[in-house]
């Protein structure tokens, strides 16, 4: 189309100034007149021609412009001032050859040299001003079509990376949720693990293995005081070696609370390693998830700002419109800091240590036989559970609180009230009843002024029905 509209330019640049020196040619004599007449004639033939020529370009550029893209408004309006003024100046130039050829030999034209040259000067004042404007239209044309591709660039640009940032955001929420739920499979799993090594079996098996070993211990030594009771009857009828029924029972009674009280004490033993083991886990669960809640902060808070930066660089663009400033009355109310990573976190405080109970045998010089009263030493809660002050489940034990598990009651008894390891998800559960644990325990203890049984064998409560484990959430 440029090509075109220069070949247009150029064709009437030569017809001006084919005009410009037919206008300046002189008539002096009739040979010269003669001798022009011919060239002029010669010339029309080829301006018919030329002119021919510039209509079958001009139609075949029509026939272009029409069967391509619609061009653009100023280009077109150029066009038009081009084709009229090229055939303004065809129609000039033909009635200049009129008036040649209409014109005596020899006879001067003043008032149409004059003419001419006015027509001359308006012809190329008007050629300089189409010529200005076709540059100036092609340089319009061509910045706008720059335009044009670099509105396309940037917008394929943007999309492709609104795009990349929609999945890279997905993928990070995905990966964090992954590693989230992966952190907290392995520290539960752990957890159990630990739980399984320190511990044997679940709470409920432990208390039914200890019932088993005092209920055989008790028969044991039961047995051992028939047989001992036996032979003293056997060998009563000698005065020497006899050996009274008070003696006898204090031997009994002796034996059974030295048994009672080492398994107190391994007991107690063992509820210290696993309280320890269970706070250790606890600890190292909580360090685990908040060092991965600090990494997915950082990771968030930076790209916070990536996407900011981009925003602001679209913004500044103009690809995006500038949010109005707010004012004052805009501002939200300040809410209350969410609590993060990094604030601080009660740390459970070392458990205190339970002072055996092994010292009541050595206050009780004689003991009773095992069907007398029971002694008012407070060592022992009841036949058949844990010794006084530890709790029979051994997992809500001194403030412990796993997830699953039921809020453990207040300590009592030497158990620290601020001792206890806190896990995420044990908060919101229930508390349990002070009078629940207080009404068992009368329940189980028996009074200190009880009347004294015959002189048979213990009698086990084989019907108490131990309280059901809890219940994992």
């Amino acid at each position: 189309m440029e090509a075109k509209l220069k070949a247009l330019e150029a064709q009437i640049v030569t017809i001006t100034e084919e005009r410009d020196a037919l206008r300046s040619q002189p008539a002096v004599d009739t040979t010269a007149s003669a001798q022009r007449e011919t060239a002029l004639r010669q010339e029309l033939e080829s301006l018919r021609q030329d002119k021919a020529t510039l209509e079958k370009e001009l139609a075949d550029l029509k026939a272009s412009s029409s069967s391509t893209a619609i061009p653009d408004s100023a280009q077109a309006e150029l066009l038009a001032k081009v084709t009229q003024e090229r055939d303004s100046l065809a129609a000039e130039k033909a009635t200049l050859i009129q008036q040649l050829e209409s014109r005596p030999v020899g006879v001067p034209s003043g008032d149409a040299s004059g003419a001419w040259e006015t027509e001359r000067i308006t012809l190329t004042k008007s050629r300089d001003d189409a010529l200005a404007i076709a540059q100036a239209s092609s340089k319009e044309l061509a910045t706008a079509q720059d335009q044009i591709k670099q509105y396309q660039q940037s917008t394929g640009t943007l999309q492709q990376r609104l795009q990349d940032t929609m999945k890279a955001r997905n993928a990070d929420r995905e990966n964090a949720q992954k590693k989230l739920k992966e952190a907290v499979d392995a520290a539960v799993k752990k957890v159990q693990e630990e739980m399984q090594n320190a511990i044997p079996g679940s709470t409920d098996e432990i208390v039914k293995k200890h019932q088993e070993e005092l209920r055989a211990l008790e028969e044991r030594l039961s047995k051992k005081y028939e047989e001992d009771l036996k032979a003293a009857t056997a060998s009563a009828s000698k005065p020497s070696d006899a050996v009274s029924d008070a003696d006898q029972k204090a031997i009994v009674e002796a034996a059974v609370a030295a048994a009672v009280a080492a398994r107190e004490q391994e007991l107690a033993k063992l509820h210290e390693e696993a309280l320890a083991k269970a706070m250790e886990a606890g600890r190292m669960e909580s360090s685990a998830k908040a060092k991965l809640k600090d990494s997915q902060l950082i990771n968030a808070r930076a790209r916070q700002k990536e996407l900011e930066a981009q925003i602001k660089d679209l913004q500044d663009r103009g690809v995006i419109p500038v949010p109005p400033p707010k004012g004052p009355a805009a501002k939200a109310a300040p809410t209350a800091p969410a609590a993060g990573p990094s604030q601080s976190k009660p740390t459970p405080a070392p458990p205190v240590t339970r002072a055996a109970s092994a010292g009541a045998v050595a206050n009780n010089s004689l003991p009773q036989r095992p069907g007398g009263p029971a002694m008012a030493t407070g060592a022992v809660r009841g036949r058949g559970g844990a010794p006084r002050g530890v709790p029979r489940n051994l997992a809500t034990a001194a403030g412990l609180s796993i997830r699953g598990a039921g809020a453990a009651p207040a300590a009592t008894e030497g158990t620290s009230g601020g001792v206890g390891v806190s896990i995420m998800g044990a908060a919101g559960k229930r508390a349990r009843d002070e009078g629940d644990s207080d009404s068992s325990l009368a329940k189980r203890l028996k009074p200190a002024n009880a009347p004294a049984a015959g002189g048979g064998p213990v009698q086990l409560n084989r019907n108490r029905v131990p309280p059901p484990p809890p219940q994992p959430q």
